[in-house]
């Protein structure tokens, strides 16, 4: 294995390693929770004997679900290791077992949880509903659901013996599994194995005075070329950091880029979902201030790299679009200059204002005929595009029904998608549903890829963004939301470095049109065109073989 490479594979075990550690650590407190919830139901509710049968069944499950994280821990720990030219663990002849693995989770915390639980439920037992005059009684009032209390007792017995078996395994092997020093570990090599993300917010001044924070995050490549990665439409920017085995911002890092990825306004942890918005108001403030801070920390001109909408915003972003104090556009030549001299370069992938198609489009067929379905072979119409548009318009902000926070811990927690099954199988069902055919080419997606691309992307966007959306669509032309000014008729404008990227199978930007009416006409004297064969709107961020050429893309305005 050569040194990059091994760089690369040690990056994701670590990252995949601190992904596990979070996850047992909601799973305790999921079990500390329903042991206080029991202890509470327990010395309020004495007559609830069968809650607390299903609330222990709960805890056992949670149990379950930890040891399964730390025999994931253990084999994660086991290739760290043998990565770092180690042995498999300090105890050769340890293997990753479940036994060993319950051990560790017994011994780590369920020891004294159960400890905690048993206590309590005996102490109750004597005391409640009045305290026990003989065993019999005590027996009696120690019965939980359909467990007697002799069963019981002989239950609690036995399971006190296993727990103190595997609260010796787990004595023995917690620093097996554990081995806390793999997260500051150093290769062999002597590099340091990975750069941790570091959590950014970035103040955003907006055109009627109010302030707003865009949280982003920093893999710190200290004096190389920074690359801000802005994402499209209706998504956050975990689109370039989908998973810690597949990430394109990791990539970028490993291949010598000091990476900025930016959540927009009103996504992921970034303010502004109450404050009125557009696509001017994201061109006018936020792609300004983001270059602007990327430029101060690091003193390096940071090349733009947008996808979709982030491209697009970017584009009318560099013509100057300014949006002034009472909320008139207008394309200023001093804000061009400045935007464009502080950016070494603009990459934009999948990214078309004029929305024209050579042929006709799902989109053009939407705006135009609104929402049709086909029942028993008749095209009845849901609703037209005008009325959906008049609907949106009453909301500020259009979000998923169900919260990015709750979509994220569902994706990384296993006990809690058993717990919310309902959501959950919804969710994976609409994840795997062959209308994302439009966002990317379902034959280059992994269906476990696509379901991380619905949980921890799809976010929300604005209802101004999408009336301007829907007027480019049906114009053919891109325009301020007030109509007066037309972004599609002044991409002369554009005269720095410009790297712009077309898929062939991508539905929402045709290739030969984003040729012939966008990149002909930008000024830049360094400007290259790509078209992706083979190649979806999104199928870049979810499949590894697809990075190079993003990499190639980028290095064109190097």
């Amino acid at each position: 294995m050569d040194i990059k490479h091994q760089d690369i594979v040690l990056s994701i075990q670590l990252l995949k390693k601190e992904k596990i550690l979070r996850s047992i650590q909601v799973l305790k407190l999921m079990a500390v929770v329903i042991v206080v919830f029991t202890i509470f139901i327990v010395y309020y509710q004495p007559s609830s004997s069968t809650n607390i049968f299903i609330s222990l069944l709960a805890f056992l499950v949670v149990q379950i679900f930890v040891t399964n994280e730390y025999f994931e821990l253990a084999k994660t720990s086991k290739k760290i290791r043998i990565i770092n030219g180690g042995s498999y663990f300090q105890h050769r002849d340890t293997s990753v077992t479940w036994l060993v693995a319950a051990g560790v989770a017994v011994k780590d915390m369920y020891f004294i949880l159960l400890l905690f639980f048993d206590a309590s439920w005996l102490a109750h037992a004597y005391l409640y509903p009045v305290p026990a005059n003989s065993y019999h009684q005590f027996l009696q009032q120690l019965t939980i659901g359909p467990i007697t209390g002799t069963a019981f007792i002989w239950f609690t017995v036995l399971l006190w013996l296993i727990y103190m078996y595997l609260f010796v395994v787990g004595f023995i092997y917690t620093n097996e599994i554990n081995f806390p020093e793999d997260i500051n570990a150093t290769k062999n090599t002597g590099n340091n194995t990975i750069t941790p993300l570091e959590e950014v917010f970035i103040k955003v001044k907006t055109f009627s005075g109010d302030e707003i924070y865009l949280q982003g995050h920093h893999i710190d490549n200290r004096d190389k070329q920074p690359l801000i990665l802005f994402p499209g439409f209706y998504q956050n920017g975990y689109v370039y950091d989908l998973s810690v085995e597949i990430s394109l911002s990791r990539f970028l890092h490993q291949n010598g880029f000091d990476i900025w990825i930016v959540h927009p306004r009103g996504t992921a942890q970034s303010d502004g979902k109450k404050v009125k918005t557009s696509l001017d108001d994201f061109v006018s403030d936020d792609i300004p201030a983001v270059i602007d801070h990327v430029y101060r920390r690091t003193g390096i001109k940071p090349i733009f790299v947008g996808h979709s909408q982030g491209g697009i915003a970017a584009i009318i972003s560099l013509m100057g679009a300014h949006k002034s104090s009472e909320g008139t556009v207008t394309l200023s030549d001093e804000k061009r200059n400045e935007r464009q001299q502080n950016l070494q370069g603009l990459v934009t992938m999948g990214s078309f204002l004029d929305f024209s198609f050579s042929k006709k489009s799902w989109l053009e067929n939407f705006v135009s005929d609104g929402l049709v379905m086909q029942i028993f072979g008749r095209k009845i119409r849901v609703i037209q595009s005008l009325s959906l548009i008049k609907i949106i318009k009453q909301f500020n902000f259009v979000g998923m029904p169900v919260s990015f926070g709750c979509r994220l811990a569902l994706l990384e927690n296993k006990a809690l998608r058993v717990f919310l099954f309902p959501i959950t199988w919804l969710l994976d069902f609409v994840a795997q549903l062959k209308i994302w055919e439009f966002l990317y080419h379902i034959p280059n997606m992994e269906k476990d890829i696509r379901r991380k691309l619905f949980y921890k992307t799809m976010d929300g966007t604005y209802s101004g963004i999408l009336q301007q959306f829907y007027a480019a669509v049906a114009v053919k032309e891109m325009k301020s939301l007030d109509n007066k000014i037309s972004y599609s008729v002044n991409y002369e404008r554009l005269e720095l470095p410009v790297s712009v990227v077309a898929m062939e199978l991508d539905s929402l930007a045709d290739p030969e049109m984003m040729q012939q009416r966008m990149v002909e006409r930008m000024a830049s004297k360094n400007k290259f065109y790509t078209m992706w064969n083979g190649v979806g709107h999104e199928d870049h961020f979810a499949n590894p073989n697809y990075f190079e050429q993003v990499l190639v893309a980028i290095k064109n305005v190097c």
